[in-house]
């Protein structure tokens, strides 16, 4: 190291320390100072409902580390408010639980005076709360008051106490897989072959749009794809893997970001042609020869879009005619 940085270095650390403890005296003056974690605080002050929703959902060692954090705090009575379903679903889902603690912890300080300026928050668990002030009163998603003009702050984080608990506006459960599989009344053949072809890991974490055939599509295929004729078993399977494949497009895409002519790659690698303005109403969408019968089915991870055909990629299809011509050249040469 240079003789500046060796000087400089001391002095760095200095500034970083000088700052903190002005930090910490200047919010202590306006501001309880607990001499203990976030989660601590929780623990000693009541909030006994939330802080076995941390444990639960396996957050209290990173509340307890270095943090710094923002909680908004419910209290047992707001938590217990909750509509019968959502508490239902608490006590059978430790990642539902993990969902909504997550939806009320913030990275980094975040005092009263910033959250009156504030206009949206980004959580933990990654969807935005909604933030409003009136009367110097902080509001968030237009229904928990932050019931102190006081911040409470803790060693690794400050605690900002709420009226009502928060609920994310979609719980990570309601990934593309679980929603296909809750309208199995129409998506139950494509959620099986999606098993079938070990994807649907895939659809619980990744973000995707998804063309979805419903049950009926897929009536004149199913006893090709179960009992494949002509092709080896490595070849059926690859066949199939990529048609599923052809289905799944990267990334989030409602309707309203379909354009006519749009060329979109999918998962498989070859892309889908869009067509909008189409049908009776001038209002449909189609992807090749499949109409959009319901679009933007919504998923914490993505879409789904409803469609009427199977969509089978043209690279796949040269790819069999070709295998076809070399195994077969006799039938090839009559054709």
């Amino acid at each position: 190291q240079s003789t500046w940085e060796n000087n400089i270095a001391p002095a760095r650390t200095m500034w970083s320390l000088s700052f903190k403890l002005c930090f910490f005296v200047c919010i202590g003056l306006a501001s309880g100072y607990e001499r203990k974690s976030v989660y601590q605080y929780l623990v000693d002050n009541g909030y006994t409902m939330f802080a076995k929703y941390i444990r639960d959902a396996g957050l209290q060692t990173k509340l307890e580390g270095n943090g710094p954090f923002t909680i908004f705090a419910p209290t047992d009575a707001a938590l217990k408010s909750l509509d019968a379903d959502t508490l239902n679903d608490l006590s059978h889902s430790k990642l539902q639980v993990k969902c909504l603690v997550e939806y009320h912890i913030l990275d980094g300080y975040q005092l009263i005076i910033q959250l009156q300026g504030a206009s949206s928050l980004k959580t933990l668990e990654g969807q935005n709360i909604a933030v409003t002030t009136e009367n110097k009163v902080v509001v968030l998603n237009n229904v928990s008051r932050v019931t102190s003009l006081a911040d409470i702050v803790c060693m690794n984080g400050i605690i900002q106490p709420i009226t009502v608990a928060l609920k994310p506006p979609m719980f990570k459960l309601n990934n593309i897989a679980s929603v296909l599989l809750l309208q199995d009344f129409r998506f139950q053949i494509f959620f099986d072959y999606l098993l079938m072809a070990n994807l649907t890991q895939l659809l619980e974490g990744g973000e995707y749009t998804v063309l979805a055939p419903v049950d009926a599509a897929w009536a004149q295929y199913v006893e090709q794809i179960l009992h494949p004729r002509n092709v080896s078993q490595d070849l059926a399977i690859h066949v199939f893997m990529e048609m599923m494949k052809y289905h799944l497009i990267p990334g989030a895409r409602t309707s309203d970001m379909f354009h006519d002519g749009d060329r979109i790659f999918t998962l498989h690698g070859y892309p889908v042609n869009v067509t909008t303005h189409y049908g009776p109403s001038g209002n449909g969408v189609r992807i090749e020869r499949a109409n959009v019968l319901e679009a933007d089915i919504q998923a914490s991870n993505g879409v789904i879009h409803a469609v009427d055909h199977v969509l089978f990629p043209h690279d796949l299809f040269l790819e069999l005619i070709r295998i076809y011509r070399q195994t077969h050249p006799t039938s090839a040469s009559r054709a």
